[in-house]
């Protein structure tokens, strides 16, 4: 029997690639606009405001003759604060280095840590919650239908006995 003939290519043939780089993605951060939520004095005086214009206008709505419903513009109130200061599109983020690897991560600000570990905890806190309440309600159906079970099995057994007695006595 013959051996097979194994042809290994030299060494100087194979292909063997370069290092290859892949550059991180880049990261923006999000950018909004900022909502401006009226003072509670800016909105006890746009009330007061509108209760006022109401007034006037039912004085005057008495006196005309129309008939019908009276659909009035919503009111908007224009005396809202100027922000103190622009919030930028980009803000400086911290970011520290690995060392050995030499990559810049960012790090995340307290607010958003904060924001996190607090729904993660919520979620835990929901999850055993559920999951013990479930444990519960389910080990109290289990005692009452093993009850039930066992005196449906129980009458089922006696009507068995019953008819097997019953046949063995008429079979003599």
């Amino acid at each position: 029997m013959e051996k097979p003939l194994i042809n290994i290519p030299s060494s100087g043939s194979i292909f063997i690639p370069e290092k290859v780089f892949f550059e991180l993605p880049l990261v923006t951060p999000a950018s909004y606009d900022p909502f401006l939520i009226p003072s509670k004095e800016q909105m006890e005086s746009a009330l007061q405001e509108e209760k006022v214009k109401e007034s006037e206008e039912s004085k005057d709505d008495s006196n005309s003759t129309e008939v019908g419903p009276q659909v009035k513009p919503p009111s908007i109130p224009t005396n809202l604060p100027k922000p103190k200061e622009s919030v930028t599109s980009q803000e400086i983020l911290s970011t520290f280095t690995i060392p050995l690897l030499g990559i810049e991560m960012a790090i995340p600000t307290p607010e958003v840590i904060t924001t996190s570990v607090v729904a993660a905890g919520t979620a835990s806190l929901i999850t055993v919650a559920g999951g013990m309440a479930t444990q519960t309600a389910v080990n109290y159906l289990k005692k009452i239908f093993k009850k039930i079970f066992t005196k449906v099995l129980k009458k089922e057994v006696k009507e068995i006995q019953k008819t097997s007695d019953s046949s063995l006595h008429n079979s003599k």
